[in-house]
């Protein structure tokens, strides 16, 4: 079973763009990755204009991607624009890690799904 989770930009004007991301979604490796490889806006653009992800790598050519590596629609697997961080956990409410680079602060933000019942509550870590 994958540790799912999302990546996404926050920018200036508190819109999010992003991308799901299949593998290993935990802080250790899909954290770890976005925070010391994907940690600028020009970066993290340029990861999510491949839509969702299989398996994330510290390089985009060593990054497996839905649609560039396994053949399947851009259109299915085009990175989401939520206007507000409730729509993209609502959106999200599978995974298991979201990661937010906000272009403000240009820091990057761990939330973690702590599940209540069915529904989960977003904790940032």
């Amino acid at each position: 079973m994958s540790t799912r989770s999302s990546i996404a930009f926050k920018s200036k004007d508190g819109k999010f763009l992003t991308c799901y991301c299949h593998c290993d979604g935990y802080p250790g490796h899909v954290g770890k990755l976005v925070t010391s490889h994907y940690n600028t806006k020009e970066k993290m653009l340029e990861l999510l204009s491949y839509g969702s992800i299989m398996a994330l790598a510290s390089t985009i050519k060593e990054s497996d991607f839905f649609a560039r590596d396994h053949e399947e629609s851009l259109e299915q697997n085009k990175p989401l624009r939520f206007g507000n961080v409730e729509g993209l956990f609502d959106f999200y409410n599978l995974v298991d890690y979201v990661y937010i680079l906000d272009e403000n602060s240009k820091m990057v933000t761990t939330y973690k799904a702590i599940w209540d019942f069915c529904e989960p509550i977003w904790k940032e870590i």
